[in-house]
Order: C-alpha cells, then sequence, then structure tokens
C-alpha cells in the first residue's frame, strides 16, 4: 500500500514537472510575440515634434552617411588600378596590390610603403608594416632598407 502512494505521487510529480514545462514554454513564447509586436509598434509609432517618423529620419540620415562615405571610397581610389605578382633579376617577387597614379619611384626618391617580407621557400614573415598613419619612409639608392627591397620599390607608383 505505502509503495502504491509512492508511485502514485512519484507519476502525479512527472505529471506535473510536464505541465510545468509546458506553461513555462507558452509563457515564453508569449513573451516573444509580445515584444515583437511592442518593436513593431514602437517603429510604426515613434515621430519627433514635427509630427515626422523619427525612424524615417533615421534610416535617411544612415543612407545620406553611406552615400558619403562610398563617395569618399571611390575618389579615393580613382585612377588606381590593381596588378598580380611580377618577378624581378635576383629572385625578387613583387605583388603590386595597387598601383598608385604618381610619378615612378628612383634613385634619390623618397618612397613611402606598406609591405609585408616573407620567405620564398616557406613563406614565413620576417617582416611587415601595414601602419597606414605611420608607412615605412626612405629614400632609394641609399641602403636604408634591404637590398630585396630598394630593388622590388623601383618603377613603383
Amino acid at each position: 500500500e505505502k509503495e502504491e502512494k509512492e508511485e502514485k505521487v512519484a507519476v502525479a510529480r512527472a505529471a506535473g514537472s510536464e505541465e510545468k514545462k509546458m506553461e513555462r514554454k507558452k509563457r515564453k513564447e508569449e513573451a516573444k510575440r509580445k515584444q515583437n509586436e511592442l518593436k513593431e509598434t514602437l517603429k510604426r509609432n515613434r515621430y519627433d515634434l514635427d509630427g515626422g517618423s523619427t525612424v524615417q529620419a533615421d534610416e535617411q540620415g544612415l543612407e545620406a552617411k553611406r552615400k558619403k562615405k562610398m563617395e569618399k571610397k571611390s575618389k579615393a581610389t580613382a585612377g588606381l588600378t590593381v596588378m598580380k605578382e611580377r618577378s624581378l633579376a635576383g629572385g625578387v617577387k613583387v605583388k603590386d596590390i595597387i598601383i598608385g597614379s604618381g610619378g615612378q619611384a628612383s634613385q634619390g626618391r623618397t618612397v613611402s610603403v606598406l609591405y609585408e617580407g616573407s620567405l620564398r621557400s616557406n613563406g614565413s614573415v620576417f617582416d611587415k608594416n601595414n601602419n597606414k598613419k605611420r608607412p615605412l619612409k626612405f629614400r632609394l639608392g641609399l641602403n636604408q632598407v634591404i637590398k630585396g627591397m630598394e630593388v622590388g620599390m623601383e618603377g613603383m607608383r
């Protein structure tokens, strides 16, 4: 008799536990539905003092910012072309990422570069500078950098 009671209690607990899980799940779904409904209502009803929608004004402002940014980028890259890797005398390989529109680098001229030096044998990088605020600046022909760098820089724009 005692075992029977304990078994009934265990069954009732299990059923109650399942009911609680279902209730919790329903509450979560209802909360999520209400949250989405509230978001939609706020989007539709958010107005500024002039009676215009601030959401629409915000979207227009963001679109204008994006457009300005794209125009600035296109001006900065206008006239630039991309080139593939090339090999020079002495086994130096040069990969011109962007070819500028300025004069060619030659002996005695000061150049400013972002670079990455790697070993041909295994591709491991031994030196690099990709800091646009502080590019490497040096004069060609004065042996201020390794020979391969000087050879590779000649003729670049």
